[in-house]
């Protein structure tokens, strides 16, 4: 092979090797936009997360309230029954039957506000209402917040499933494409330099060897770029 043709084949490799290395540089610009993306989507999620957990607590503590009115009501209605079979035992039933209906409407109205403020399922509202318990139904702190938390993440205006940490992986695992498509980038400039040595040199092993070399650089940084960070 002639100087000449030496020498096109090595410009032609270094124009390859630029335009490679213009494409991963630009290709790692891209996809930076999107790990700035959904850095932004991630803190976004995190501070709906924060506002939801915020609205949950609230309303547990409305939850919480509410329980204690329901209780206050069938301890009431408790007292009603006993001051009922007090006056029953002094001879004196109708009235001792007054205090026994005032103690279930009680209960009544205290089971319809419990399952008004949520506190109770419907089949729990429906079951009291029919034939109201004496004892009052047993109130789960955990159950009630995991019932909040439902309600806030599948509302008519909830944001959906929120999960920052995909987001946040997602932004980690393109830095992590982002540097190696740079020191890529970084490799195949340096091939370009053993290139340009190839190109300017009049000696002929010294031309072949930096030739053979750049053009080897050059390919398997592009390949192994391209195949593990693109």
């Amino acid at each position: 092979m002639s100087l000449l043709n030496q020498q096109r084949l090595i410009i032609f490799v270094i124009g390859a090797a630029t335009i490679a290395a213009g494409v991963f540089s630009w290709h790692a610009g891209q996809i930076g936009s999107t790990a700035a993306a959904d850095d932004r989507q991630s803190v976004s999620q995190t501070v709906l997360q924060q506002e939801q957990e915020i609205e949950v607590s609230l309303g547990l503590i409305g939850d919480i309230g509410a329980y204690i009115d329901y209780a206050a009501d069938y301890e009431e209605a408790l007292a009603l029954d006993d001051t009922g079979t007090e006056v029953d035992a002094q001879g004196q039933p109708t009235l001792a039957e007054t205090f026994s209906g005032d103690a279930t409407n009680l209960r009544l109205s205290a089971s319809a506000r419990g399952a008004a403020a949520g506190l109770f399922g419907q089949q729990s509202l429906y079951r009291d209402l029919d034939s109201p318990s004496t004892e009052p139904q047993p109130f789960d702190a955990e159950v009630q917040m995991e019932r909040l938390r439902a309600e806030v993440s599948t509302g008519a205006t909830a944001p959906g499933v929120l999960d920052p940490d995909h987001w946040a992986d997602e932004a980690d695992s393109i830095r992590s494409r982002m540097k190696g498509i740079r020191v890529g980038v970084l490799v195949i400039i340096l091939s370009l330099v053993v290139l340009t040595v190839a190109q300017f040199t009049k000696t002929f092993p010294v031309r072949v060897t930096a030739g053979f070399a750049g053009l080897i650089i050059f390919g398997a940084a592009a390949t192994f770029t391209a195949v593990n960070y693109w």
